[in-house]
């Protein structure tokens, strides 16, 4: 099991290359030890594999059933690494690891985020969600 302080980690989609260029050219400019950085691709009925940077996982890889794909890429991540902090982003977002992880070292909490404060409308991804159990 690999130690980490940071684990990022990238829903990506199978035909992402472009997003997946920008990120590793501009986001992760450096190794850095203490980062491991992967993107996320769900490949149903298909054994989990990690081909370099990019994992496929054996599960749907919809927008529609990312929380399904959020579940396989915990479990991977539980498996195969110790991390202090881990950072989920989509494959379309722009960050700077290294300021993350300087960041992720001043937290004082166990969650950092933002309350969504608007009206949620249930159009379209709603209607498309999919339902297990």
């Amino acid at each position: 099991m690999k130690q980490k302080k940071l684990v990022i980690a990238i829903n990506s989609a199978p035909n992402g290359y472009f997003y997946r260029s920008l990120i590793e050219h501009f986001c992760i400019k450096s190794k850095i030890e203490e980062i491991e950085c992967h993107f996320f691709i769900g490949r149903p009925s298909v054994p989990e594999e990690r081909v370099g940077n990019i994992v496929y996982l054996n599960c749907e890889g919809s927008y529609e059933a990312l929380s399904l794909k959020m579940i396989a890429y915990l479990k991977y991540l539980e498996a195969n690494y110790d991390y202090d902090f881990l950072f989920k982003l989509d494959q379309n977002t722009y960050f700077d690891a290294e300021r993350l992880l300087d960041l992720a070292k001043t937290f004082k909490s166990d969650y950092v985020g933002k309350q969504h404060k608007g009206p949620l409308v249930p159009t379209y991804h709603f209607a498309k969600s999919i339902v297990t159990g």
